[in-house]
């Protein structure tokens, strides 16, 4: 199997280390609230309260989100609550401790037989469609109404909230009334997305020892999105609804922020200044004219360099279950694998240029993602010079880039 390490739109760059710090986790889980901690009969985790508390337990996660369903089908199938949210968003409060655990509560909303799934952070109140009364209950089953399916609707009322994002949930064909698959590009539905997650699940795994393999991959929708114009990231999703939360499998999504804390976590997603991974070490750096993730820049003489780092974290605290040190003495040349087929796309995009960061399979490396020099160096140096070709639709020139200072 091919594995990933990151896919980022070539108008955004990875910052170097001394702007910003390195933070793994994961925004997409759910609890009771709706169709979580299935095994809470056995576990004893019922609430948002204690997963946050069982996932500050686990190897490299430094932020959880939990994103619980919207509506109420029946309960814990989802039995989502209106009077759940405000409950929830005050155990992630209570849960959340600047410079050593970002937790933070959001809603998934939509359905999948109408439309598919969107995750959001940063709205206060739950948005649904259940009126009147039913098995959720004698009232709404809402703070802010929106038709099921109705995302035209959807994205504005998302909009409306200065910190508030998306991110898009295991995307199928003809999700999002078709925003991938025929619908013609919208800017102001662009600034509320800011991620679409590359690989999700596995959603009812019960592993609790990190060795599940790496999840669905989404990699032709994300690349659909980023033809299309659209500025968006690449999340890992773990969609966890026994619990596990961090535990199933290395995945993460990286985030680069100033500080732990949730006003820093929640502004690098705004940003999109994040990355996929399914090695929960890799620290990576990748500027173009020294330009950070997110930023939008117009250049004809690109000056690219990266630089490359490892967690301490995991050197110290967990480096039996994964590796000895020094273990990885000689690595592969850095070779970063431009695809054709992504070239072809963007030239349907005029002046869009975007990179896929891949790597190929070496059966006999540890990892089997982005080829880096030294693994085992904490800080950041520049490393070999390599070099890669960078496909520019505008002029129909492919250009042979240097890597390293």
């Amino acid at each position: 199997m091919r594995r990933l390490f990151i896919i980022i739109p070539l108008l955004s760059s990875i910052s170097v280390f001394c702007q910003y710090n390195f933070y793994f986790g994961n925004i997409h889980s759910h609890t009771s609230y709706s169709d979580g901690n299935k095994d809470s009969a056995t576990t004893g985790y019922n609430n948002p309260g204690g997963d946050y508390n069982y996932a500050k337990g686990s190897y490299h996660m430094d932020y959880l989100g939990i994103a619980e369903h919207n509506h109420y089908s029946s309960n814990n199938n989802p039995g989502m609550h209106v009077a759940h949210y405000p409950m929830g968003l005050y155990q992630a409060d209570t849960a959340n401790h600047t410079g050593s655990f970002v937790a933070m509560f959001g809603m998934e909303w939509g359905t999948i037989s109408q439309g598919g799934h969107v995750v959001v952070y940063g709205v206060p109140q739950l948005i649904g469609w259940e009126s009147g009364s039913g098995g959720w209950g004698p009232t709404n089953n809402y703070d802010i109404f929106c038709t099921k399916g109705d995302f035209t609707s959807f994205w504005p009322i998302v909009k409306n909230y200065p910190t508030a994002f998306c991110t898009l949930a295991h995307t199928q064909t003809n999700d999002y009334e078709n925003l991938l698959d025929g619908a013609a590009y919208n800017a102001k539905t662009d600034s509320v997305i800011k991620g679409l997650a590359i690989r999700s699940g596995n959603a009812m795994s019960t592993t609790t020892n990190y060795t599940d393999p790496p999840a669905t991959l989404y990699e032709s929708k994300f690349l659909k999105a980023l033809a299309l114009g659209y500025h968006l990231g690449p999340t890992i999703d773990h969609d966890n609804h026994y619990t596990t939360f961090g535990r199933t499998n290395k995945g993460r999504t990286v985030v680069l922020a100033t500080a732990l804390n949730r006003d820093s976590i929640m502004a690098a997603y705004k940003a999109i200044r994040f990355y996929a991974s399914d090695d929960w070490n890799a620290q990576v750096n990748f500027t173009i004219n020294g330009k950070v993730m997110g930023n939008f820049i117009t250049t004809g003489n690109s000056s690219i360099s990266r630089c490359t780092g490892r967690s301490q974290r995991q050197y110290q605290q967990d480096r039996n279950i994964l590796r000895q040190p020094r273990q990885r003495k000689q690595c592969h040349p850095l070779n970063f694998q431009y695809r054709q087929y992504i070239a072809e796309l963007c030239a349907y995009h005029n002046h869009k240029h975007q990179l896929l960061l891949l790597c190929k399979d070496h059966p006999g490396r540890w990892r089997h993602h982005l080829d880096i020099t030294d693994l085992d160096q904490p800080g950041c140096s520049s490393g070999s010079a390599g070099a890669y070709k960078i496909y520019r639709p505008a002029t129909g020139r492919s250009d042979q880039i240097k890597l390293g200072n």
